[in-house]
């Protein structure tokens, strides 16, 4: 019973998800019942988060835990008080949309995985987490694959001439980058199911060209950063070897495919001064900080004309205010602070680690706060993760 509990959420935390989305995409099916489906899963998976709370629960706060979990609460209560508060004219949803949203894919995950006794899961979990990139990683082929070959340079429903809507370039270089580092883990770390997840890195190469986005290329670089510390000497030269062949093989394909991704991370200075993306975003970003300097303590509106700043970071400045922030990222800072506790503790943590570091960087380029699951969720694991005084203890001795 837990076990399938278990690989059910972690199949739609985030890869299984998307992997159904992009089913919904290929057959016209988003409009139709796209928001039943998203609706569906997160109310799904809550359920299962409450449940498995009830059968693996454990709670012993130690004080670190308790700081973080209280901060993260009263962040989100002067979140959903804004939301009551503010306007409906400039938001996209309707206000008990995004009171839902935030619930299913922010709070509630972070209260669940925080109660639930993570150690008993927690190679499972992430088993699932993979074996959901896998299956993203098949149908992207399927599906968006021919683009490819036929040299669209980003996938998007202008780029493949025929206008249908397809999934989000930015959601298939997040979900590549996060297989392409869990496998990077997998092989050099655990020395785990090596063969798969050298069949994952290359399954991970069309989508990760396709979406072309360069937080995708800083997730990469961190893991490798990451990765170095916790591998020994031997291991280390593998590492180096197999990572310059695999971004040879990726930078060769992404030539003779026309893909912007490199393009796109190094001239980036070139794309501000043509008004592209980057500038839309940067305008974006500056919009959101005016009107955070004009509600300094509390903050403004949750949106500026339907429109999220793509930056969880600036959004929640711009929504609740320099109090939000401070509540928001001194969580962040006693998870990582916990995180460098655990790692001493056991290499086997580096797999949160990479989750954690995947959802701080994909977070600051895009995706809106109420939608921000793999940060949410990723600190409510580390939370969940219990450390007893004499572990600590030995951790600074």
């Amino acid at each position: 019973m837990i076990n399938s509990l278990v690989a059910i959420n972690a199949f739609f935390l985030y890869g299984g998800y998307y992997a159904i989305l992009m089913i919904l995409f290929n057959f016209n099916l988003v409009d139709s019942i796209g928001t039943f489906y998203s609706v569906f899963v997160r109310f799904i998976s809550v359920v299962i988060l409450f449940l498995l709370s009830l059968k693996i629960f454990s709670r012993k706060f130690i004080k670190l835990d308790t700081l973080i979990f209280f901060n993260i609460i009263g962040f989100s209560l002067l979140y959903l008080i804004k939301i009551f508060n503010v306007s409906a004219s400039g938001l996209l949803y309707e206000k008990y949309q995004y009171i839902f949203y935030f619930l299913s894919y922010c709070l509630l995950p972070f209260i669940f995985f925080s109660l639930i006794k993570m150690e008993m899961i927690y190679n499972k979990f992430f088993d699932w987490i993979q074996n959901s990139n896998f299956i993203f990683l098949i149908f992207a082929i399927v599906f968006y694959g021919k683009y490819l070959l036929q040299g669209v340079g980003r996938l998007n429903s202008s780029t493949i001439g025929t206008g249908e809507e397809v999934i989000s370039p930015l959601v298939l270089s997040y979900v590549s980058s996060l297989a392409v580092s869990l496998a990077f883990v997998n092989i050099f770390l655990r020395g785990y199911k090596r063969l798969y997840n050298y069949l994952i890195l290359i399954l991970a190469i069309p989508s990760f060209l396709l979406g072309a986005s360069r937080g995708s290329l800083l997730v990469l670089f961190f893991t490798a950063f990451i990765l170095m510390f916790f591998i020994n000497f031997k291991t280390r030269i593998k590492f180096i070897i197999g990572g310059v062949l695999f971004s040879l093989i990726l930078y060769i394909v992404s030539l003779t495919t026309s893909s912007f991704i490199f393009t796109r991370f190094f001239n980036i200075s070139d794309d501000v001064s043509a008004n592209s993306d980057s500038t839309i975003r940067l305008l974006m970003w500056e919009k959101s900080l005016n009107e955070f300097n004009a509600n300094i303590l509390f903050g403004g509106v949750i949106e500026i004309d339907k429109i999220y700043p793509h930056n969880i970071y600036i959004e929640s400045l711009m929504a609740t205010g320099l109090l939000g922030f401070i509540c928001i990222i001194f969580s962040m800072l006693l998870v990582i602070l916990k995180l460098f506790t655990l790692l001493k503790l056991d290499r086997k943590y580096v797999l949160i680690a990479v989750l954690f570091l995947n959802a701080i960087v994909q977070y600051f380029f895009s995706g809106a706060l109420y939608f921000s699951i793999l940060f949410f969720s990723s600190m409510g694991i580390v939370t969940g993760i219990y450390i007893s005084n004499n572990e600590v203890k030995k951790c600074y001795l």
